[in-house]
């Protein structure tokens, strides 16, 4: 709306400058005397550079609190980690696998196996991805299912809690 308002005064403005050039020639105070008592343009600027600055306060709030949600969010998750692990240990603890309870059936299953670098000086270079300096774990592990490979070793990669709601 105020780029409208902007552009239609400005409109005016230069219209009003052209029929009264011969007047005021070159003189450019006087032109923004005119300007000013003849139009609404500096007004409707002014008021849009008032908007601006609180739109950046605005926009300035949601980030900040975009980066408090983010906070809460990880806290969440963390909260959320720890629980399941005290489940997971608990499940383990009674020798259950699955348990099947009001609120969901919760299972353990084993994940899958993961790469652990042991030794990433000893790994060969076919394992390193050439754009970034960075290991292939995808290669290397795929190759640590087949045989054994230098500087790493395939591990066991844990159990994972699934709870499925009835």
């Amino acid at each position: 709306m105020s780029e409208h308002r902007i552009q239609k005064e400005a409109k005016a403005a230069r219209v009003l400058l052209e029929n009264l050039r011969d007047v005021i020639g070159n003189d450019i105070e006087l032109a923004l005397d005119t300007i000013e008592g003849e139009t609404r343009l500096f007004e409707i600027i002014d008021s849009t550079l008032e908007a601006d600055a609180e739109i950046d306060a605005m926009i300035s709030a949601i980030d900040q609190r975009i980066a408090d949600l983010n906070d809460r969010k990880a806290r969440f998750k963390a909260r959320k980690a720890a629980a399941r692990g005290a489940i997971a240990a608990a499940m383990e603890t009674i020798g259950e696998k699955s348990l099947v309870r009001p609120c969901g059936t919760i299972s353990l299953a084993k994940t899958a196996k993961k790469v652990e670098i042991v030794d990433e000086q000893s790994l060969p270079s076919e394992y390193w991805k050439r754009a970034e300096p960075k290991i292939d774990r995808s290669a290397l592990l795929a190759a640590l299912k087949i045989g054994s490979v230098p500087g790493a070793a395939l591990v066991d990669g844990g159990t994972s809690l699934r709870i499925r709601s009835n």
